[in-house]
């Protein structure tokens, strides 16, 4: 049982140690804005969806960058 517990707190501890060296993966997406633009010759459902993505890259930047 001693050896047991002794070998969680390990993996544990270890596991912290690398979790903290990750790099985040959204730090350089989010930085700056990333806008498609809406043209004329876009149907309605492809100006939904730019306007959409617009919409929730710029609320993912302000939630990530506040």
């Amino acid at each position: 049982m001693r050896f047991f517990i002794l070998a969680v707190t390990l993996i544990v501890a270890f596991a912290d140690s690398a979790i903290a060296q990750i790099e985040n993966p959204f730090a350089d997406v989010l930085k700056t804005a990333a806008e498609i633009e809406v043209v004329d010759s876009d149907g309605r459902h492809t100006t939904l969806l730019k306007q959409s993505f617009n919409s929730a890259h710029k609320e993912m930047r302000i939630r990530y960058n506040c």
